[in-house]
This record gives structure tokens, sequence and C-alpha cells, in this order.
């Protein structure tokens, strides 16, 4: 009998390559009111209370992670006497509300003077999120904003944060939200047995 020969045997990585889309798309509804999202100052001095607003996405655990590119909403201007801007950011979610200490983004200002409404797209360079469950949060950015977020097309969870802290769900039609960027592969050291060099034992016959 002779001896075990170790062959050298070269497996493939199982990560995907990149691919750019769109990682959530829930479509606007202009005409919608009843179901847009209000977005107030908790600063402003002719209303009691602020709101900030908050829509649910998820990225699929399948998928790894997703660098975030852009994220377009959809938003008004309340009346002609409010101010416009607004400040987004992202979330991880704890259940259904947002973990307001576990921001994943920067904050990203906007503003706007439509009283019809108008897509807002911001460029957030790049932010990679792993699979999991988020928020995209918007607040008032000056104590005389007053927005709506307009209403999506799709059902999806969503919920509003008043300003002394109570959390409640709103309209169950999601709020407008299209986010795009790119899959990430998975690293080489999570590709189960990856690269040349592993050896396996073969049995020889005489």
């Amino acid at each position: 009998m002779r001896p075990h020969a170790l062959i050298p045997v070269t497996l493939l990585s199982l990560a995907l390559p990149a691919h750019a889309g769109v990682l959530v798309d829930y479509g606007s509804d202009y005409a919608a009111l009843n179901d847009a999202g209000v977005i107030r100052s908790e600063d402003n001095p002719n209303n009691q209370f602020g709101f900030e607003q908050f829509q649910l996405f998820s990225i699929d655990a399948a998928e790894q992670a997703w660098r975030i590119d852009r994220v377009t909403v959809h938003v008004r201007a309340w009346n002609t006497i409010s101010t416009g801007e607004g400040s987004l950011a992202i979330y991880r979610a704890s259940g259904l509300e947002p973990d307001l200490a576990q921001k994943v983004s920067g904050d990203f200002v906007f503003s706007t003077d439509s009283l019809i409404g108008e897509a807002v797209r911001l460029d957030l360079g790049g932010v990679v999120l792993e699979s999991g469950t988020y928020f995209v949060g918007i607040e008032a950015a000056e104590p005389t904003a007053e927005l709506l977020w307009l209403a999506g097309d799709e059902t999806a969870f969503r919920t509003a944060r008043r300003s002394d802290g109570a959390f409640f769900s709103g309209s169950p039609r999601s709020l407008s939200l299209s986010i795009s960027g790119e899959v990430i592969p998975a690293p080489p050291g999570s590709a189960l047995l990856m690269g040349a060099g592993v050896l396996i034992a073969r049995r020889r016959r005489n």
C-alpha cells in the first residue's frame, strides 16, 4: 500500500460580483395628501408639537451589504409662510422604531419651496449598510420649517415621532422613498474554503 498523496485543490469564492440597482422604490402619489407625513420643528412658535417621520426598509441577508449612493424623497412645503428645510438621515431599526442612538449616515440637509411637491435627490456618497432593517428619517432643519413628506404607492411600515418622544404609526401606505446603489460582494474571508492550497488526502491503490 502506498502512502496517501496530498493533492492541492483550488476552491472558488462564493461571493457574488457587485452590481448596481435599486434597493427600494415605494413610488410617489402627490394627490394623497391625507397620507403624507407632517414634518415640523419642535421649536416652531405656532405649533405645540414637532414631528419627525421615518420610513422602514430592509436589506436581505442574501445580499450581504449595499453601498447606498442616492436617496430620493418627494416633499412639499406646508404653505407660503413656512419654510421648507429638512434633514435626512438613516438609522438602524430597533423593532418597529428607529434606534436614534444608531445613526448610520450623516445628516443631509435639503430644502423645497414647492407647494405642489418635488423629488429631492440626495447623494449619500456611498454609505455602506449590512443586511438588516433600517429607517430613513426626516426632521425639520429650521424652527419655521413645515413640510409634507408625500405618500408612496406601496404598503410599507412607517412611523412618526412627536417632540415629546412618543412614536406612533400612521397610514398603512408608505412614504415616498427610492434608494439606489450597489450590492457589495462578501469579503474573501467569508467564502467557505476559499483559495488555493487546501489539501485533500486521497488514497492510492497499488
